[in-house]
């Protein structure tokens, strides 16, 4: 039961951290620069480039997935490793924090 709990709270602290990065990135980007930045994707051969490349056609795949893999490019997801510890360490302490405030009363 506790192990299944853990699970389900990094579960969440890693979805709602990769939520937050990717809006966030996606705020900052303006959205004229989205086809000049898929471009330079494409010809420096970037990994999430020939990703959408090979799943869809080469030559038009659909701006969203094209969108989506500037804002995951944009946002070097690899980077932000800890954030979710941090974001799980935190919720832990307040939930902590919390029982112990209510079993004083």
């Amino acid at each position: 039961m506790v192990i299944k709990n853990i699970l389900a709270n990094v579960v969440v602290a890693l979805v709602i951290c990769l939520t937050m990065l990717l809006f966030i990135t996606a705020r900052l980007t303006p959205p004229a620069r989205y086809p000049i930045i898929w471009q330079v994707m494409v010809m420096k051969g970037a990994q999430e480039a020939r990703l959408v490349n090979g799943w869809f056609a080469p030559d038009q795949p659909p701006t969203w997935v094209k969108k989506l893999a500037v804002v995951w490019n944009q946002a070097q997801v690899i980077t932000w490793w800890w954030l979710p510890l941090v974001f799980f360490a935190l919720r832990w302490f307040i939930s902590r924090w919390l029982s112990r405030k209510r079993a004083r009363r």
